[in-house]
């Protein structure tokens, strides 16, 4: 893909939608007092781009970050790259924090060390255009699209491959294995999406406003 065609494609799809709703307002308050570092942040995007993920993935979720403490983020963006930003960024969209399970001290540090590393990191436009041409075109023999997608560089990445590789960085599984629960195997990062986050069985979903929920507190309207 050619730099001026790559500049095009990512101006057009880092606009934010005007018809995007959030299902979630607000919530910093409630959010800042239970996330901890190492905790994944999923987030349905406002970008046209976050559309097009939600669409090829099946699912709510479009972008993915690292908590890193001190109320702020990593992430890999379409536009800036790899970034750290505040958590409130991201307070007027629909989120879900994701929570690896007994992570020691050591493994912690490392996970936040490997992707405050990678801050000025490029993001994957190839591994965008991929995606798109597997979307118009349903021809495609997808298991040979897939084992090729994005560019290949160890600088560039995507949200959730940026997150992927850190947790295999500290041997942290993301889905399971083919050899069982208690097997290994290290699956391509480029591969891992944001919502397999939230379907690891590996991740406890935290949801902050659960504890102040009483149902006696409804009633149910006619």
């Amino acid at each position: 893909m050619s730099n001026i065609i790559k500049k095009i494609l990512v101006s057009y799809l880092s606009k934010e939608r005007e018809d995007y709703i959030s299902p979630q307002k607000g919530g910093f308050d409630e959010i800042i007092k239970i996330i901890q570092p190492g905790d994944v942040l999923l987030i349905e995007g406002k970008q046209r781009f976050s559309l097009a993920i939600k669409y090829l993935t099946q699912s709510n979720w479009s972008h993915s970050a690292m908590y890193i403490g001190g109320r702020n983020l990593i992430e890999a963006d379409l536009k800036e790259g790899v970034r750290i930003i505040p958590l409130q960024e991201y307070m007027e969209c629909h989120t879900r924090i994701c929570r690896p399970k007994n992570l020691s001290k050591i493994d912690l540090d490392t996970l936040i060390n490997f992707v405050c590393s990678k801050i000025g990191g490029q993001y994957d436009t190839k591994h965008v255009s991929d995606l798109f041409k597997i979307a118009l075109n349903p021809k495609l023999n997808l298991r040979k699209v897939l084992i090729k997608l994005g560019s290949s560089d160890p600088t560039e990445v995507i949200c959730s491959s940026l997150i992927a590789d850190a947790f295999h960085s500290i041997q942290y599984p993301i889905l399971p294995s083919k050899k069982g629960l208690k097997g290994y195997h290290k699956i391509n990062s480029t591969l891992i999406t944001p919502s397999d986050f939230d379907l690891s069985p590996y991740f406890y979903i935290i949801k902050p406003t659960l504890e102040k929920f009483n149902y006696n507190d409804f009633f149910i309207i006619n």
